[in-house]
């Protein structure tokens, strides 16, 4: 049969029958089709040539034709068809195929934007950091299956450095193709996937900041979770006090035990004051407050015990200034228990504290006047009830958060004063007037201003709902100690 191929064949050839040819040639022997491919190259039909270099067994020369052709013209209509008949050949090419030529046709590919088959051949060639490189070059979007296709299989993984082709990556290698990996998976926003490769590559510090990018809370606390490293438990616990861990008994159990392992008790002394802060701005609930803060004294202790290190000297201060809170916060508590049957030590407490120029860093102004307010109503002592409203107006504390409307409405009834007047009757004219509607409107209004409610960024709406982070707070207080 062949010497009939054969013999069609030369008389086509003989008489330029180049279609009946091709046929022939299609049919017959490889030697046959690299001849014929030899003849139509001859003669600069390339698109037969390459085919039968092609399906004759010598990719090489299928594919130094299509290179050739695509780089010296590359507007010739022959390059568009050297292209496609390059992207069939690519189709085929394995491992088995040499890395050089794996290479020179991964470039081409990347040349018409073929990324995706180009990706594909840089790996068969073993050539992961050009790829990964292409990637971030040409700003190829990575997809799971790419990553997976870039990442060197472990079980091929040579502990040994080698400069074979064998296919094998040593251990060492495999780490950096894997950090560039995830470099680039990072840089386009794939931050879980980067994590992911990190890992892998044993860097578990630039996971954890990757996992942290991606806001996926419940991969940091889990990954955190299986570490020992005293650096990534801090940048959990970091990124969990951004989280909402007011509303979290989970993320405020990991916030604490993360920084306690990492023995960050400075970190961990300023979290309690977070917390302390919490319970007075959202709850007005100072005992629970002074408890957090005895927490936070605590740690404090952990960390004094060097004086000479900028961490001790900061932890010195923070301890001094957290202890003055502790004893203002303690005064004023002993003044509402004193209001019901020593009003006079009460009274006395109050105007000590209103004199203290730290009293906002500890107390909210408006707690405090409050209750003197509410304690002169209650014993229909109005002159002195308006004096300590006036005072609170003074601050620009607004009064709603701390005493009920109706209070503030009948205190200015019975001194005849209008709100914002002056005593001896009410003004038409006046344009602070507010009546009652304006009380009811504003009494869930927030302290305006900047002393309003005590400084510190204090919240408005006071939620006197004894749940939620205080409840919480108690039991961390009490599950979570040194």
């Amino acid at each position: 049969m062949s010497g009939c191929y054969n013999h069609s064949i030369r008389l086509a050839r003989a008489h330029n029958l180049d279609s009946e040819l091709m046929r022939f040639a299609l049919k017959s022997t490889q030697a046959l089709m690299i001849e014929c491919a030899q003849h139509f190259e001859m003669k600069e039909e390339y698109d037969k040539a390459v085919q039968l270099y092609h399906k004759g067994g010598d990719i090489p020369r299928a594919l130094e034709l299509c290179f050739r052709i695509g780089e010296e013209n590359p507007k010739h209509p022959h390059a568009a068809i050297a292209f496609d008949m390059l992207n069939s050949i690519a189709q085929d090419l394995g491992v088995d195929s040499s890395p050089q030529t794996l290479a020179r046709c991964a470039d081409f590919l990347v040349q018409h934007k073929q990324y995706d088959k180009a990706i594909e051949l840089y790996v068969m060639a073993k050539r992961y950091h050009a790829a990964i490189e292409m990637a971030m070059q040409h700003r190829v979007n990575l997809t799971d299956d790419m990553v997976e296709k870039l990442t060197p299989p472990e079980n091929l993984t040579n502990t040994q450095p080698n400069n074979n082709n064998n296919g094998i990556v040593d251990s060492s290698e495999r780490r950096e193709i894997l950090k560039d990996l995830a470099k680039a998976l990072k840089k386009q926003g794939s931050f879980t996937l980067a994590s992911k490769k990190y890992t892998q590559a044993g860097d578990r510090v630039r996971a954890i900041k990757c996992l942290v990018r991606s806001g996926d809370t419940k991969a940091v606390i889990q990954f955190a979770s299986i570490s020992r490293n005293n650096e990534i438990y801090t940048l959990a616990a970091n990124y969990l006090q951004q989280m909402n861990w007011r509303e979290s008994m989970d993320i405020m159990k990991a916030i604490i035990m993360f920084y306690t392992k990492a023995k960050s008790f400075m970190q961990l002394a300023g979290f309690y004051d977070s917390c302390a802060q919490v319970e007075i701005d959202e709850y007005r609930d100072y005992d629970k407050a002074i408890g957090a803060l005895n927490e936070a004294l605590k740690y404090l202790s952990k960390e004094t015990s060097a004086p000479n290190t900028s961490t001790g000297r900061a932890a010195i201060e923070l301890q001094k200034n957290i202890e003055k809170r502790v004893m203002l916060i303690e005064k004023f508590m002993e003044a509402k228990a004193a209001a019901r049957n020593e009003p006079q030590t009460m009274i006395a407490i109050c105007e000590a504290l209103l004199q203290d120029p730290s009293i906002e860093e500890a107390i909210r102004i408006g707690d405090l006047l409050g209750m003197l307010i509410e304690f002169f109503y209650h014993q229909n002592s109005m002159q002195d009830a308006y004096h300590y409203l006036r005072e609170m107006e003074d601050r620009k504390i607004q009064p709603f958060p701390y005493v009920e409307a109706s209070v503030v409405h009948d205190i200015y009834k019975a001194v005849g004063v209008s709100r914002g007047g002056a005593a001896g009757g009410t003004s038409s004219k006046n344009k602070n007037k507010m009546n009652d509607e304006d009380f009811e409107t504003k009494q869930n209004d927030g302290p305006r201003g900047g002393n309003g409610g005590g400084g510190n960024n204090r919240r408005g709406v006071v939620d006197d709902d004894e749940d939620g982070v205080g409840e919480e707070l108690d039991e961390e207080i009490d599950e979570v100690s040194l």
